[in-house]
């Protein structure tokens, strides 16, 4: 039987569910499953995108992915990608994890997007040691919505937390408390949930805080130049060891923010092979994940 195209949206927010192929667990410590999260860091910074929920379980995981007008398989090969070759590094393989491709769902209105955040985080009960306390578990961000600090840094709670409440104090009590009416009542089908909350019922748009621009490769590198305090004209330089920050800055903004490929940016850099311009973006996530100004410059832009 033919595979079905997926369905996908410009702004769409997705459930994703990831599993591995049947003999094998997806994550076989929590140093793999900090791992995976971290690769999603990178990911999210190569492809800026909002994650609202996520439950990593040992064969599978359950994301919520806000695409911020990302192509979602793009997102997806690129996190599979960077976990699956950590994890057959480590574990000296040299073969499939992941079943088939990734399951998606469009979240088509606020009450489900409340919902599907629950149904995420009531997953770790399944987990032993976790079934009276799902809300502990590490690789759950249940933690993250009751006050606890967001350790991999990839969470955006604002959206869900404000269906609830204003003020964030009370909206976290009021998702506690929702959180826990779903496990005292063992409620399975969450799209059929009575929240007894208000929505606004016109039709879902999902248009917040869109990340992509109308920049520019020259906009990019006229940015990064002077952030940097040299003359555009040097980012072009080839082999010049001073200006690798630059060009991998670059290659990171116009790839998050201007929608160009590889390819594209080879061409403009003067015909470079669009293996080495992958490796620039792998050098300039390093950079804003390790380096304050390199951080602070892709926060800048971004703003």
């Amino acid at each position: 039987m033919p595979t079905q195209p997926r369905k996908k949206e410009k702004h769409a927010i997705y459930h994703i569910m990831i599993k591995s192929v049947k003999d094998r667990l997806l994550f076989k410590s929590d140093v793999d499953k900090a791992t995976f999260m971290t690769k999603l860091k990178e990911s999210q910074i190569k492809y800026p995108f909002k994650l609202y929920a996520y439950c990593l379980m040992d064969n599978h995981a359950h994301l919520l992915i806000d695409s911020q007008e990302q192509d979602i398989s793009v997102v997806m090969k690129s996190l599979n990608l960077r976990y699956v070759k950590f994890y057959n590094k480590k574990y000296e393989l040299d073969s499939r994890l992941c079943k088939g491709r990734f399951k998606s769902e469009i979240i088509n209105n606020d009450r489900y997007l409340l919902a599907v955040s629950l149904y995420i985080h009531r997953n770790a009960n399944d987990l032993p040691g976790f079934r009276e306390c799902p809300q502990e578990y590490l690789f759950s961000s249940m933690s993250v919505y009751l006050g606890e600090e967001d350790l991999f840094g990839v969470l955006d709670i604002d959206r869900i937390l404000e269906f609830l409440d204003k003020n964030k104090r009370e909206a976290r009590k009021e998702y506690a408390n929702l959180f826990k009416y779903t496990m005292e009542n063992h409620i399975e089908d969450f799209k059929k949930m009575d929240l007894k909350i208000e929505f606004k019922e016109e039709k879902f748009i999902n248009e917040k805080g869109v990340l992509k621009s109308n920049y520019t490769i020259k906009d990019v590198i006229n940015f990064v130049a002077e952030k940097e305090n040299i003359h555009s004209n040097e980012i072009f330089i080839k082999n010049r060891s001073h200006n690798q920050n630059a060009r991998a800055m670059v290659t990171i903004l116009a790839t998050a923010f201007c929608g160009k490929k590889c390819k594209d940016i080879a061409i403009k850099f003067g015909n470079l092979s669009v293996s080495r311009i992958s490796q620039l973006g792998n050098r300039a996530i390093t950079l804003i994940l390790k380096n304050k100004h390199y951080k602070d410059m892709f926060e800048k832009f971004i703003a």
